[in-house]
């Protein structure tokens, strides 16, 4: 994944977001975690949040294996 990539989807989460009760509305790795860990609690039900996680766990995920180019 590019860095271009990855910003584009940190925007696209926050946009997704942006009406959902989360830790820090700013797509920072601690609050794409805390989304992919509590998130559910107040937002499940909400319109958007199954893509919202797909992707923050896709970020979290090229993050840790170190593949952002």
């Amino acid at each position: 994944m590019t860095l271009a990539q990855l910003l584009s989807l940190r925007s696209e989460w926050e946009e997704l977001t942006k009406d959902f009760k989360v830790k820090d509305h700013q797509g920072t790795m601690e609050s794409l975690q805390w989304f992919v860990t509590h998130g559910h609690g107040s937002n499940r039900f909400r319109e958007g949040f199954g893509e919202a996680k797909e992707i923050a766990k896709n970020i979290i995920n090229n993050y840790k294996s170190g593949t952002i180019q």
